[in-house]
């Protein structure tokens, strides 16, 4: 729980959302930042953090175990590859009784050491949560994980508030005349931001009444700021940095657009949807699980090579990515393509108000929190009583 990613987003919006009196939910994390411990509390939840030495520490393991064991916890449901791994080592030395992995998209970039162990947690639970087929896919190509034990939990966004769109614009501090093209999420190699540049600048070079926007932190953020700056584009492109109050933000959008080559499903495309905003996406992985074209939004097919970032500190490409139903190595969308779709829906605000609409009531049938929730509860319940 050190960044404000999708899963933490996710694990603390399903804590904040618990009634069922069946289950109680505790949440062990090994490390923290403050921002997330203080939501965590928040939520009211018995929360333990061991204490290290050192990042590996194994004397962690021995005190998460005496934790389950004094709080007799029944159950153990660990998020992704690193907690998968301590998760599993600790339900060992404490003999819980039930233990579930989940998959959120930490696969796609696993090798040496990290794989095996990953891989060895997945084998040992009783179940194995994905957050889409695509992610499923990778479990039974990649850890050979049989099918059978496989069950997709689409993810979840809790109800957005909503506020006016011109008061979202006054807080992006955008011209309320000018359209506004956004995107969300960790500036890192998955995202491709410099392609999402390429394409503001084709499109600004044939309509400046536009406006594009960049919410996030990350490892690639010095570097996209000098590419802006090569563009010249400083003033039609807002890099924010990280936001606390994306989901108000992004009501300020026309348009929201991801450039990801590798996304296992993508909740900023359900947070979208549930504002309204229409989507442009990479047809890869989970993403069309997310985004039904010519319904919610557009999706593109990638067919370009994948830009290398110079940032040491950025994510390795991944080697495979889920294309067209096959397992292919990563690609990039076409900056030229993709700057044609987003000023053929710029131009067409009826057509955005139709994916708009069909956006938002599909993310809240699909992918609401309730769902969410209860689908894993009756999951964890259905468990216990040895179905």
């Amino acid at each position: 729980m050190t960044r404000w990613g999708g899963v933490e987003r996710q694990l603390i919006d399903l804590l904040a959302a618990q009634e069922n009196d069946q289950v109680q939910h505790s949440l062990i994390t090994t490390s923290s930042i403050p921002e997330i411990k203080k939501a965590i509390q928040n939520t009211g939840i018995k929360l333990f953090e061991p204490k290290r030495n050192f990042r590996y520490d194994p004397t962690a393991v021995l005190q998460m175990a005496k934790w389950l064991q004094s709080n007799q916890i029944n159950l153990v449901h660990s998020y992704n590859a690193f907690a998968n791994i301590w998760g599993n080592l600790a339900t060992l030395v404490a003999h819980t009784p039930t233990y579930l992995t989940y998959e959120h998209g930490t696969i796609w970039n696993t090798h040496g050491a990290l794989r095996w162990m990953d891989s060895w947690a997945h084998r040992r639970a009783r179940l194995v949560i994905a957050n889409s087929h695509a992610s499923a896919n990778l479990l039974k190509f990649k850890y050979k994980i049989p099918g059978e034990k496989i069950r997709v939990v689409y993810n979840a966004v809790p109800d957005i508030p909503s506020i006016e769109p011109i008061q979202a614009r006054a807080q992006l501090k955008v011209d309320p005349d000018k359209l506004v093209v956004g995107t969300v999420g960790r500036l890192d190699t998955p995202k491709d931001y410099a392609t999402f540049l390429d394409a503001a600048a084709i499109v600004l070079r044939k309509r400046r009444s536009v406006v594009f926007v960049i919410i996030g932190g990350g490892p690639l953020e010095n570097e996209l700021r000098s590419y802006i700056s090569e563009l010249g584009l400083q003033e039609s492109i807002h890099m924010l940095g990280w936001q606390t109050n994306v989901r108000i933000l992004m009501q300020g959008f026309d348009l929201f657009v991801n450039t990801s080559i590798r996304e296992s499903f993508g909740n900023v495309l359900i947070e979208a949807a549930l504002c309204g905003i229409p989507v442009i996406a990479s047809a890869v992985d989970g993403i069309p699980e997310a985004v039904v074209h010519e319904q919610t939004g557009l999706l593109l097919q990638p067919t370009k090579p994948v830009r290398k970032y110079q940032s040491v500190e950025a994510l390795p490409l991944p080697k495979y990515a889920l294309i067209n139903g096959q397992l292919r190595p990563p690609q990039a969308l076409d900056p030229e393509q993709l700057a044609h779709s987003i000023l053929s829906l710029l131009a067409s605000p009826e057509i955005r108000k139709f994916y708009g609409q069909q956006g938002k009531e599909r993310a809240n049938h699909l992918f609401s929190m309730y769902r969410y929730r209860n689908e894993l509860e009756k999951i964890y319940l259905d468990l216990e009583k040895g179905h």
